[in-house]
């Protein structure tokens, strides 16, 4: 195989242990700027938390990695936006009350369990931000306000007292009709499982794309209604949910299931309603396979889409390994545009089977893409040659 394909030949991202969910982007100054959740235990353990490190020569090498919140206690799974006056926003969860493994789950029947871990959700989602591209950020925290659905009504749980919501993200935010989007996953905690049920939702700002005061930004929750996007099957998996928008303004959204297939969906009203769930097709109809991973749709810079996934069957965690990209188009459907995928094409392995790349993120600068992934252990960042990505384009490209 080609030698960029081998995740070994990947230049190492900075990480201190556990490592997930890494991001990238570039300030207005030519700076990169990445963040990762990361710590010395692993995944979901206490000291958990969203580091953030610079780079002034294409990733060559690295600032010291830094917490982008000074609290003792858990941050995680962070995202990354850009304006057009040039501040960077990070978003992030945080364990507000400091909530840990001895602290008991109260469930609306009487049910009393415990997490196993609490970085996702239990606390609040919120951002801080960045004016001199990536240097220092905001001192304090924004709440984000998330609107209950009937999923965080069907098991209330307390802790400490105190009525908690699940959720989490690992996608990124966009920017479409003047209003700034960021996904969002919604979970019902049941008898010690943190993702016992889910689906995906989309918080919606109207004014953050020019507000410069952060305590003036106004959110909204979508879809409309008490229900979030489920599986096609309505199996209890529908979760982490990646949006892009496409040029006639409906939102496109792949997620994964226990199905042993993708989900997609899509909206042609700003995320208002969604269309019926399907399973993802190829361009010739035939239904995709996924496990219970990751996978992610980026729309690049020439206006044509990515969209990463593994291509086998599966209900759990496994077949991470090897990774694989098909290339998309925009196509006309019965109501608005959608996407037309190319056969899929090897992007990336490990010599080692049971080593798995996940929570990638496409990072495109100076005419060259890039793809960031880990293995929970390691991330590394790859440069994608562009004639790999123009034989998955030219299958589909009209």
């Amino acid at each position: 195989m080609d030698d960029f394909k081998n995740i070994k030949n990947g230049l190492i991202l900075p990480s201190i242990g556990y490592a997930d969910q890494p991001k990238l982007i570039e300030a207005d100054n030519g700076t990169w700027v990445y963040t990762i959740t990361t710590g010395e235990g692993a995944e979901g353990t206490k000291n958990t938390f969203v580091g953030i490190a610079l780079s002034r020569d294409l990733g060559k090498t690295w600032s010291e990695l830094k917490r982008i919140d000074d609290s003792p206690f858990e941050s995680s799974y962070s995202s990354l936006f850009k304006t057009d006056f040039g501040r960077i926003y990070c978003f992030y969860d945080f364990n507000t009350d400091g909530l840990n493994t001895d602290d008991e789950i109260e469930e609306a029947d009487g049910t009393v369990s415990r997490a196993q871990r609490f970085d996702m959700g239990f606390g609040i989602f919120c951002f801080k931000y960045s004016d001199d591209n990536g240097q220092t950020w905001s001192k304090k925290r924004f709440e984000i306000p998330m609107r209950d659905f009937d999923i965080d009504f069907a098991n209330p749980i307390k802790v400490r007292g105190k009525t908690r919501r699940c959720f989490w993200n690992v996608s990124n935010p966009f920017a479409l009709g003047g209003a700034f989007y960021h996904p969002m996953n919604k979970i019902m905690y049941q008898n010690g499982d943190v993702l016992y049920r889910t689906e995906g939702v989309l918080l919606k700002s109207d004014n953050l794309l020019t507000e410069k005061d952060p305590e003036k930004i106004r959110w909204e929750t979508l879809p409309e209604g008490t229900k979030g996007i489920q599986s096609p099957a309505g199996t209890r998996i529908s979760e982490e949910h990646c949006y892009v928008p496409l040029s006639d303004g409906t939102i496109y959204d792949v997620f994964r299931t226990i199905d042993g297939m993708p989900g997609y969906t899509r909206s042609q009203n700003g995320g208002r309603t969604f269309d019926a769930p399907r399973y993802q097709c190829f361009a010739d109809g035939t239904e995709m396979k996924h496990p219970r991973a990751a996978n992610f749709v980026w729309k690049c810079k020439n206006g044509k889409y990515l969209y990463w996934f593994h291509n086998t069957n599966g209900e759990e965690w496994g077949g991470r390994n090897p990774a694989w990209l098909c290339g998309g188009v925009e196509c006309d459907s019965e109501n608005g545009k959608t996407i037309k995928w190319s056969k899929p094409e090897i992007v990336l392995f490990s010599e080692d089977k049971k080593e798995g790349m996940s929570y990638p993120d496409l990072f495109e600068c100076g005419g060259n893409y890039y793809l960031a992934e880990t293995q929970k252990t390691v991330t590394r960042l790859h440069k994608i040659p562009k004639e790999f990505l123009s034989g998955l384009w030219s299958e589909v490209d009209d």
